[in-house]
């Protein structure tokens, strides 16, 4: 793989040009890491600023993500993915439909070059008309505690 462009470039999932992403990048980097070390920081960071909810959106924006300090584990790995991009760090998604039993693995959809080409392709679990009308009562919801916040 020569042409990491694909890897690095944003898509309105991964928008790693906006001034949100952009600062948290740069936190991340601020203690000189790089690489993976620089990926940690940036986990870090997302975890404790980033609150673990129940949310449908996984075509939320990363910097939609990061305005709300809360989202849905896609949501948040996709602020991970975005932050990656923007330090020069190519990023990939692997989807996979599981079959209700924990992370047991029914179809391997294959790897993308951004989530946003993973969800055009296969969908969401939801569909949009019912995203809409949920998300905003379940996204209140922590996905740790189970009550709303």
């Amino acid at each position: 793989m020569s042409d990491l462009s694909p890897y690095l470039a944003a898509t309105p999932i991964l928008d790693h040009g906006h001034p949100r992403v952009l600062a948290l990048a740069a936190e991340a980097r601020a203690a000189g890491a790089a690489g993976r070390d620089l990926l940690i920081a940036a986990h870090r960071l997302i975890a404790a600023r980033v609150r673990p909810v129940y949310a449908l959106d996984d075509e939320q924006p990363a910097s939609r993500t990061l305005l709300r300090a809360r989202g849905s584990c896609s949501q948040r790995l996709a602020v991970l993915e975005a932050v990656s991009r923007a330090c020069g760090i190519p990023t990939r998604v692997r989807g996979l439909l599981v079959d209700g039993r924990f992370w047991h693995v029914r179809t391997d959809l294959g790897r993308f070059v951004a989530r946003d080409v993973l969800f055009r392709e296969h969908g969401q679990t939801v569909c949009r008309p019912v995203r809409a009308a949920v998300d905003p009562v379940m996204s209140r919801y922590a996905a740790s505690a189970g009550k709303a916040n």
